[in-house]
């Protein structure tokens, strides 16, 4: 006779069998661990966003002063780099929350 455990019984995770797994899935987290999951992808991202758009169009905008034959184009290539490294980052942040959901990204088998 097979021992049949519930559908919903969390189920341990196999690369630390016998551990306590530190971002446990599904119902069984409690708030203090969301709300710390929470503020540290919100931290993380606020920090990689401002790098990644000021530093490209800051450095456009200094490139035209530099060269005044420019202006005002490499501040707009700035602009168009910092757009490309917004969606980088954001979905970099995004996979890590699905990741840490346990929810799998989209076209994942």
């Amino acid at each position: 006779m097979t021992h049949k455990t519930p559908a919903t019984a969390p189920m341990p995770h196999p690369a630390h069998a016998g551990e306590e797994n530190p971002h446990p899935r599904g119902p069984q987290r409690d708030g203090a661990a969301l709300q710390a999951d929470f503020i540290s992808l919100a931290a993380e991202m606020s920090w990689q966003l401002a790098v990644v758009v000021v530093v490209p169009i800051i450095g456009g905008y200094w490139l035209d002063g530099r060269y005044h034959h420019t202006a005002p184009w490499l501040t707009f290539i700035g602009l168009g780099v910092a757009a490309i490294g917004v969606f980088g980052v954001m979905s970099r942040i995004l996979a890590e929350a699905n990741r840490r959901s346990g929810n799998p990204p989209k076209g994942a088998a």
